[in-house]
């Protein structure tokens, strides 16, 4: 959040150099304005997935979970905030994807040894065969091919 903030006051304060061009503007802000909202629709309907499985003492696998290990980083990771430095227009504030990548990346770990004590070898199966925060795309459309008659 620190980076963030420092991002976007040093691209108010020296626009000339992390801006980008002025005649990508409204591409990028539609660009930006798209990724937001979809990141944010996916934010809440991962949410909501999240809180059915959590009530119910379930390790969830399927739905947005079948995608990556933990949906909910990467929707901001992949989705809100280059969709934030997209409207911002600052190549500067696009750098909160990396410094965010690092930071859940401490998060997630803790997270991890946490659920492998509580599920076990299911969570292990399931680490296994879904990536942390990047999706494995090609993967999913491989399994989908195999499982076809």
């Amino acid at each position: 959040m620190a980076y963030g903030i420092m991002a976007v006051l040093l691209t108010r304060r020296f626009p000339d150099i992390f801006l980008f061009p002025q005649s990508t503007s409204v591409a990028v802000g539609v660009a930006g304005t798209l990724l937001l909202w979809v990141g944010l629709a996916v934010y809440v309907v991962t949410l909501a997935w999240f809180l059915a499985a959590h009530r119910n003492g379930a390790l969830v696998t399927n739905g947005p979970f079948r995608v990556v290990r933990h949906p909910l980083y990467a929707t901001w990771l992949w989705l809100v905030f280059p969709g934030i430095a997209l409207l911002c227009r600052s190549w500067l504030v696009l750098g909160v994807v990396p410094v965010g990548f690092a930071t859940f990346r401490a998060f997630i770990q803790h997270e991890e040894d946490e659920l492998e004590r509580r599920f076990g070898c299911a969570y292990e199966a399931y680490r296994l065969s879904v990536n942390q925060i990047t999706p494995r795309i090609l993967a999913l459309t491989s399994r989908r091919r195999t499982r076809e008659p």
